[in-house]
């Protein structure tokens, strides 16, 4: 069973939001760019935009991370990012 923390931050460094996921012995990090915010917002988002529309959007990052766990799309670090594509591919 997929766990996802409520951690969900800024990373200023990177300029994406960061969030835990949980499965079994697995503890990952998953990423948004701000990019992915601004498509989806039509304009450059503030940090404290893209949480909240991370917040507003959770359940649909929190499903593509779970379709990337189980297609093993992970990045070198075993870490998932979501982009605008994977957004789109989702998307319900």
């Amino acid at each position: 069973m997929f766990v996802f923390p409520d951690d969900a931050a800024w990373d200023d460094a990177r300029e994406v939001v960061t969030f835990s996921v949980e499965l079994g012995d697995y503890r990952g990090s998953c990423v948004v760019p701000r990019r992915v915010f601004h498509d989806l917002v039509g304009r450059r988002p503030t940090p404290e935009e893209c949480v909240q529309q991370f917040h507003l959007q959770r359940t649909e990052f929190e499903r593509i991370v779970e379709a990337k766990l189980a297609a093993r799309e992970l990045e070198p670090d075993a870490s998932v990012v979501i982009s605008m594509r994977d957004v789109r591919r989702f998307r319900r």
